[in-house]
């Protein structure tokens, strides 16, 4: 089901046939308009964000998620995992700050960051300005930013 209510845009997938299997998939287009705020919530699933300049807060519990951002992205994006992966792929966004908070988790950097100390609990840098700002907090998960 899906409604709007202004700049809101929400989908609601509910499990239909609980008989069947996980292989199904959800394939959502998002309206080309300007966004305030996208939010994800994935449990147990997969989400695949595209590229929006818009505010991004993603949920995900024992999930994958894939999100993209454009080169001139200059909002902020929250993601919290539990038990979930993520790749966040860059898209040439140069003026960025990250502030990660780590638990038991695994954290891949690019080549030209600092290295992520894997005994850490927490995870910073910024790269120009810091404009955009990248909040990460996962727990029991594996989190993979990319330069593409």
């Amino acid at each position: 089901t899906t409604t709007t209510n202004g700049s809101t845009f929400e989908i609601k997938v509910t499990d239909r046939k609980p008989e069947t299997n996980n292989e199904d998939n959800v394939v959502v287009y998002i309206p080309d308009q300007s966004y305030g705020l996208i939010t994800g919530i994935s449990e147990g699933s997969s989400l695949t964000l595209p590229a929006i300049n818009a505010d991004i807060t993603v949920t995900s519990n024992a999930s994958s998620v894939m999100a993209s951002l454009p080169s001139d992205y200059n909002k902020t994006l929250h993601y919290t995992g539990n038990a979930s992966s993520c790749s966040l792929s860059m898209g040439g966004v140069h003026d960025f700050a990250v502030n990660a908070k780590i638990s038991t988790s695994s954290v891949s950097v690019p080549s030209g960051w600092p290295a992520y100390d894997m005994l850490s609990a927490s995870y910073d840098y910024t790269s120009g300005n810091g404009t955009a700002k990248i909040n990460i907090d996962v727990t029991s998960s594996s989190f993979v930013f990319s330069d593409e």
